[in-house]
């Protein structure tokens, strides 16, 4: 009796001995184990390096993974870890503050990205199976990236400081004040097809116009000659905002003074004459207009510092036990410095 217990007490040891080699690191009250990062490496050379934007390191690292530097770290098992190590730091944040993602939102989410891919769900779930994946799991995927979206949105967002000095110094580097012009217009038809006799004739009929305009007022000469949809109301085609016409039309255009007219101005489809009759700031261009825009595009600009500052500070708070004891990479990984040595590298 006495050997059989001593056999049972050496196996239940072993056992445990081996559970234990199988984990790689424990993050709090959880784990990642051998299995779990040789499911993610191994699914990433099988993939051929092709991403699905589910996937644990496409979820935390967002556009960073255009950067190849990063694309070739993610075969490299000691950094896969640690984004397997966020992912469980992040989950655990969430269950704390209370944050979740329901059924419902997944459902929703899902058939959203059914419809964008003008599919149904048998379809996509055969498409699914492909990439090796069966519906239960992608719908598990949805819902880690829809936490991460919301850690985002409610932990992350509300830390980024962006000041109205950075949006105007932004707003004066990367856009211009535009302008609509109020204008009158008279157009001459004359294209490839014309022989010579019709050429000839369009010249002599811009050379009357020309000499009209000297002593007569644009509305009347227009109303006169012009080929174009405005003849009844004198050519007048109202407010023409910046980057409507083309750039030859556009660049003579700009060159006028207020109550001027340009010089026939020839291109494929005949000559066109305009008369500048105002001109106003377009207010859909205007610093206070573009305001929201520029702070969402710095606020994207910054998150990504902000967010593995806060990632940084969740991991530095955790237990974290690496069972390597040879892994030095993770015991002095910090994804603060990571990012800024990515940033300078660049």
């Amino acid at each position: 009796m006495k050997y059989l217990m001593l056999l049972f007490v050496i196996f239940t040891i072993n056992l445990q001995a081996e559970t234990v080699d199988k984990i790689e690191v424990i993050v709090n009250d959880s784990f990642v184990s051998m299995q779990d990062l040789n499911y993610e490496v191994n699914k990433l050379v099988i993939s051929g390096g092709r991403l699905t934007g589910f996937e644990p390191y496409s979820i935390l690292l967002s556009d960073l993974l255009r950067n190849p530097k990063v694309q070739k770290k993610l075969n490299k098992k000691e950094f896969m870890l640690e984004i397997l190590i966020a992912q469980k730091l992040i989950e655990q944040d969430a269950k704390k503050s209370g944050i979740e993602v329901s059924d419902y939102e997944v459902q929703k989410l899902k058939k959203s990205i059914i419809e964008r891919n003008n599919t149904n769900e048998v379809a996509f779930a055969q498409a699914l199976t492909q990439q090796g994946l069966t519906m239960s799991e992608f719908e598990e995927l949805l819902k880690k990236r829809s936490l991460v979206e919301k850690i985002k949105q409610q932990k992350v967002f509300p830390k980024i400081s962006i000041s109205d000095l950075e949006i105007e110094n932004y707003y004066k580097l990367h856009y211009k004040e535009k302008f609509k012009y109020g204008l009158a217009y008279i157009y001459i038809k004359e294209d490839s097809s014309y022989n010579d006799e019709q050429k000839k004739a369009v010249a002599e009929k811009l050379s009357k116009i020309q000499e009209e305009l000297k002593t007569k007022p644009f509305a009347e000469v227009a109303t006169k000659y012009t080929e174009g949809p405005y003849k009844a109301i004198g050519g007048r085609l109202g407010f023409i905002k910046e980057g409507v016409f083309n750039e030859k039309l556009e660049t003579e255009i700009k060159k006028l003074s207020l109550k001027k007219y340009t010089k026939p101005i020839k291109t494929d489809n005949g000559y066109h004459i305009f008369k500048l009759l105002e001109k106003q700031k377009d207010e859909a261009s205007n610093y206070e207009s573009k305001k929201q825009e520029v702070y969402q595009i710095l606020t994207y600009q910054k998150w990504h510092k902000v967010f593995f500052t806060w990632l940084e500070s969740l991991k530095r708070k955790a237990y974290i036990d690496y069972k390597d004891d040879k892994n030095k990479y993770g015991k002095n990984f910090n994804w603060v410095d990571w990012y800024n040595a990515l940033k300078v590298n660049n």
